[in-house]
């Protein structure tokens, strides 16, 4: 698990998994659960800019000083540096006398930041640590260097290591059990697709294939399929199929369930119910590739009519072979279903008809081949991170689709959808960008290279464009 954490490869590892933390879990090399507790805590507004320190001192780099040695017991845990409201309380008692509750009052105060109450606990403090005989200078320099600081943003240590708790046991699982977590993450976050699209990446990182749905394999949902090859495989469920409602899912899963799997296209159509198996059902499974096991994907596509006359047949039949004893006769061996002679679907066709039905790329991506090339050249999306907010950066990747805004003003902006092969992103092209670019946005999955300013917009980053280019 330690091991997990200090690669870095913490993406679905609950409060670990943004850029910053990685890039920080990676320079500190965790090796105990304070470790983990302690960076839950840092990685906030304020004391963020005390974890170089902290990663330097548990690494034996930076010298760990203390204002006195009876600071020491309390802070030594944390290198030094106070970060658990906690810390703060046990200071005030320990040097100027607080009981639990004056020391909680203190906090409170400087939480709230109104002067006349710090200069009232100032006062009490330094007070308190002269009676107990520790010089005057030594008790405004912790209280101004130690309490002052860190009261403010203190972290409650309980709140942290619960938080520490589930992240570690997100970790472990993802450690130890790696295709079924990923499994069920995604099943989580099956209705956001920008996080599926970065847990399908995350699982090709760690060598696990992720399978379209299989009307032979597939359940509701994402299932772990472990013994797929060396890493194992994870498939998509039926419920992730654009246009299949629940109920028709459920009856299909029912069906293969109480039988055996589905032998041919001929034995799908027989035991599946007639009005189930519609237009838009037929397409919808084809397209995604959920029939691949039974036939191939264009003549499926083009021919699903063919598949809806054969199941209203069976349905006919069936029930004329009911006798008047509610019995039923032997069924007879399905007829293979013949399909007229058709161009199989392209490698690209199947992954546009895999985008329609799934919202994603699944068995391949477009640009996947040129995955090297694109970040020889530029950033890849899931590289972006804060620390890069503000700053001019190049990206390149399929267009998506344009969202066209008309400003107060009465000007035409658009928001450009950017897809590469790790992730999508939103660039925001304002009037006079837009004007200058918008020959290059009327070809669609055009492959294009976009430059412009990293910004942060309500938690999401986004692009701010300056120039979009076509290339090929």
């Amino acid at each position: 698990t330690f091991a997990l954490l200090q690669r870095g490869d913490t993406t679905g590892v609950f409060q670990l998994e943004s850029g910053g933390m990685r890039r920080y879990l990676k320079q500190l090399k965790p090796t105990q659960f304070e470790d983990i507790t302690a960076m839950v805590s840092l990685y906030r507004p304020g004391p963020m800019e005390w974890i170089p320190s902290y990663i330097k001192r548990k690494n034996g780099k930076e010298q760990v000083q203390y204002l006195h040695n009876a600071l020491k017991a309390i802070l030594e845990p944390t290198y030094g540096i106070g970060i658990y409201q906690e810390q703060i309380l046990q200071i005030a008692q320990v040097f100027a006398g607080y009981s639990l509750g004056e020391a909680d009052l203190l906090r409170r105060a400087i939480g709230k930041k109104i002067k006349s109450e710090l200069d009232a606990q100032r006062e009490k403090f330094i007070r308190g640590a002269t009676a107990k005989e520790y010089e005057k200078k030594l008790a405004e320099k912790i209280f101004d260097d130690v309490i002052t600081p860190f009261a403010g943003y203190g972290f409650n240590k309980s709140h942290a290591a619960g938080y520490a708790r589930i992240a570690y046991e997100t970790a472990y699982l993802k450690a130890n059990y790696p295709i079924q977590f990923m499994a069920a993450l995604l099943s989580s976050d099956a209705q956001r697709t920008d996080r599926v699209m970065i847990e399908i990446e995350e699982c090709r990182a760690m060598g696990i294939d992720v399978l379209p749905p299989d009307i032979n394999e597939s359940l509701r949902h994402f299932t772990a399929i472990p013994h797929h090859n060396s890493h194992g495989a994870i498939r998509f469920g039926l419920t992730a199929i654009k246009g299949i409602g629940d109920s028709s899912v459920q009856q299909i899963i029912d069906v293969r369930e109480k039988g055996q799997k589905f032998a041919s296209t001929a034995d799908f159509a027989r035991r599946v119910p007639a009005k189930i198996l519609n237009k838009k059902t037929i397409e919808a499974l084809a397209k995604a590739g959920a029939l691949d096991s039974l036939g191939e994907r264009r003549a499926l596509v083009e021919h699903y009519q063919i598949i809806a006359d054969y199941a209203k047949s069976c349905g006919d039949i069936n029930s004329a072979q009911t006798d008047l004893f509610g019995h039923m006769e032997e069924p007879q061996e399905d007829p293979e279903i013949e399909f007229p002679e058709t161009a199989p679907a392209s490698p690209l066709e199947k992954l546009q008809w895999e985008k329609e039905t799934l919202g994603m790329y699944v068995s391949s991506h477009p640009l996947a081949g040129l995955k090297k090339y694109i970040g020889k050249k530029a950033m890849l999306v899931d590289q972006l991170t804060k620390a890069e907010v503000g700053k001019k950066i190049k990206l390149a990747g399929i267009q998506e689709g344009v969202k066209k805004i008309t400003t107060k003003k009465g000007d035409t902006m658009a928001i450009l959808f950017l897809e590469d092969p790790t992730g999508k992103i939103e660039v925001t092209l304002f009037p006079r960008t837009y004007a200058e670019v918008a020959n290059v946005l009327e070809a669609p999955d055009a492959f294009l290279v976009v430059e412009g300013i990293l910004d942060l917009r309500a938690g999401q980053l986004q692009l701010r464009a300056d120039t979009v280019k076509h290339t090929t």
